[in-house]
């Protein structure tokens, strides 16, 4: 005690000599169901949802919060909300007030015949028996959002996927969050599936769950919801985490469950030097375990490129951290805010060398500048120990205004690279290397955000992290940008304005969803694989070449075909009287193919099948000609169910010889 508050005079000392200060206001069944066993246990005036509902929840809470979840139902204290459809004439009057009361039914609202009321799900079978005037119990009109599909589809040319059949069906993406609330909400509207699976890792381990708290962040949520729409047959795994340990047990779950992509739009601080190493279990550890399993990783890029200041500590011991005599100031807005404040320096793992950090609210400072103290302070102490080298301040405001940051040589005996993060925007500020952990991760797919109304032109958006990492020799990061201020249900209808989801959290999703598609097209990519095929086909931003703010660019869809003819490719030699295996991709709308060949270059052409079309993805050629051909050609044309012709492709030149 004697020697925190010695070391706490030392800091107050030392902040009264620094006041020239620059003010910043900144499993089914293997035959069908008959018509019978459907209909078993139905009510003639009941949906037939709401009839297995009651059913189901008969059995016990669970079975009903199981039944509701997976069919997007929302049930809110045994509550569930449903449409009364009375006889052509009636009206509300025509209930009787005290049968209602007895059920517990709520009327939320009227108009005409049609009521809308609130009912115990124990009660929806009795309801109908009791009243009479009552024709038809069933769930509310379920509108089709049309607005609320991400911007970045189309922006990325996804679209062109999509029109060809291939939409991520038989790829699992994980979302790793800290909260997906309105869940229930965004997933009875329609815009993310009933049947994605939800787990909790913030426990002991990681269990599947019905839901989360609706009341939480709805951040999850909508980073989902753009998967959803980049990729809407994906599985999608919602894994909630609170702590690096959590990100552990995550990783281990999407190895186990056969997991091909993570999306991570969460950012972690004094993990390491914010050099991509990994220490103690931290984020990057769980990012290079992901690697070593094939499974690729995407990471927000960070929003710190405004909350984010570095530099060498030069000066004698008890010094403290200033720019040009300026200390470092930042700007809170009301009371209540949080402020957070990470600083490290480069003596990573452990390190001797003592560096503090302090909080002061300016007025303080500037009306009483010897005995002003700080509102808040780190001093781990380091010296004469083996600590981490970190520092932490988590304050929440209780005046709003300009706060000033000290950074203090304890008892470092070097001089060190100092990085803080700030949950505000700092001056001075350098954006340079502002990554959050884990994007400085080699292995992690960094994503950087570009407005979406400047997405051919940009520029990168000002709070979005740069690179490179601080790895020696450094890596440039991100690697790609991703469009963000998009539309989602989730945030928007809670904000009441369009597009409203913006930061690297919105762009990431965009990269995992591009990625889900291209796996579907191409399911024996790895995750190299994967890897290159975004960064490659994404379109040159800033200067030319990969850079530390767009990456490689802005994410850009590879070029995706609806047949693609892989044998004979060119340049074989083939025997004639033998059979050669023709064989081709195609994407999920095309069925019906017509195979032909040419011996002259293309001048000419004949069907090398009987049948007017064949299936599959291969055929087997019989080859037959009069003498050695040189310039041979296979040619092969797609089409759908409808025998709309989808597309062609078409072999470089070949030679068949004779035996």
């Amino acid at each position: 005690m004697y020697f925190m508050s010695w070391r706490l005079s030392r800091l107050l000392a030392k902040a009264a000599t620094l006041l020239t200060v620059i003010f910043f206001a900144a499993g089914a069944s293997s035959q069908p169901m008959g018509a019978g066993a459907m209909r078993s246990g139905s009510h003639p005036k009941v949906e037939s949802v709401l009839t297995e509902l009651q059913h189901q929840q008969d059995k016990g809470i669970a079975f009903g919060q199981g039944f509701s979840q997976q069919r997007g139902i929302q049930v809110i204290d045994n509550y569930i909300t449903v449409f009364f459809e009375l006889g052509q004439g009636r009206t509300v009057k025509d209930l009787d007030a005290d049968t209602l009361k007895s059920l517990g039914v709520r009327i939320i609202k009227t108009s005409g015949n049609m009521i809308k009321a609130d009912v115990p799900v124990s009660m929806i079978i009795p309801t109908a028996d009791s009243l009479p005037a009552i024709q038809f119990i069933r769930l509310p009109d379920r509108p089709h959002p049309e607005g609320y599909v991400s911007e970045g589809v189309g922006l990325s040319k996804a679209t062109k996927y999509h029109a060809i059949g291939y939409d991520g069906s038989g790829v699992k993406v994980a979302v790793i969050d800290a909260t997906f609330g309105n869940l229930d909400a965004v997933i009875y509207s329609g815009n993310l599936p009933a049947g994605a699976v939800k787990v909790d890792c913030t426990g002991a381990g990681c269990t599947e769950v019905l839901s989360f708290p609706s009341s939480e962040s709805a951040h999850g949520t909508a980073v989902a919801e753009i998967i959803h729409d980049m990729a809407p047959g994906a599985q999608l795994y919602l894994i909630k985490v609170a702590d690096s340990l959590d990100v552990v047990d995550a990783t281990n779950y999407c190895k186990s469950n056969g997991i091909r992509i993570i999306n991570m739009s969460l950012g972690f601080y004094n993990q390491n030097f914010y050099d991509g190493t990994c220490y103690n279990a931290n984020v990057v550890c769980s990012v290079q375990d992901a690697a070593a399993n094939g499974i690729l990783w995407v990471k927000s890029a960070g929003n710190s490129a405004k909350e984010h200041y570095e530099a060498v500590f030069k000066g004698a011991s008890d010094d403290a951290f200033t720019v040009h005599n300026t200390p470092i100031l930042f700007y809170a807005s009301k009371v209540g805010e949080g402020i957070h404040l990470y600083l490290t320096w480069n003596a990573w793992p452990t390190t001797d060398q003592d560096y503090d950090i302090a909080l002061f609210f300016y007025n303080d400072l500037l009306s009483d500048p010897r005995n002003a103290r700080p509102v808040d302070y780190s001093a781990n102490i380091q010296e004469n120990s083996s600590l981490p080298p970190t520092e932490a301040i988590h304050y929440t405001a209780d005046r709003s205004g300009t706060y000033v940051v000290y950074i203090y040589r304890a008892s470092a005996t070097q001089d060190h690279q100092l990085e803080l993060y700030a949950s505000q925007s700092l001056y001075p500020k350098v954006s340079k290397s502002s990554l959050s952990c884990p994007a400085d991760a080699a292995e992690a797919l960094a994503v950087g955000a570009i407005n979406a109304a400047q997405w051919s032109t940009g520029p990168q958006e000002k709070f979005s992290s740069k690179g490179p990492n601080n790895a020696n020799p450094p890596i440039n990061k991100p690697e790609i940008t991703a469009p963000d201020r998009v539309s989602t249900y989730a945030y928007d209808t809670y904000y009441g304005f369009p597009r409203s989801f913006a930061g690297t959290s919105a762009a990431a999703p965009h990269v995992a969803g591009a990625a889900a598609l291209i796996l579907q097209a191409n399911p024996a990519y790895t995750r190299s694989d994967l890897w290159n095929a975004l960064i490659s086909s994404a379109k040159d931003m800033g200067p030319a070449g990969p850079d530390n703010a767009y990456g490689y660019g802005r994410l850009k869809m590879p070029k995706v075909f609806a047949v693609d003819l892989l044998n004979p490719a060119g340049g074989e030699t083939i025997t004639s009287g033998g059979a050669y295996t023709v064989a081709w991709k195609a994407a999920p709308t095309v069925t019906k193919f017509k195979l032909k060949y040419s011996l002259n270059n293309g001048r000419t052409w004949k069907v090398m099948h009987q049948d007017p079309y064949v299936a599959g993805t291969d055929y087997s050629w019989a080859v037959s000609v009069p003498r050695e051909k040189k310039n041979c050609l296979v040619k092969i044309i797609g089409y759908d169910d409808l025998m709309v012709k989808r597309g062609k492709d078409k072999s470089a030149p070949f030679v068949i010889t004779l035996p």
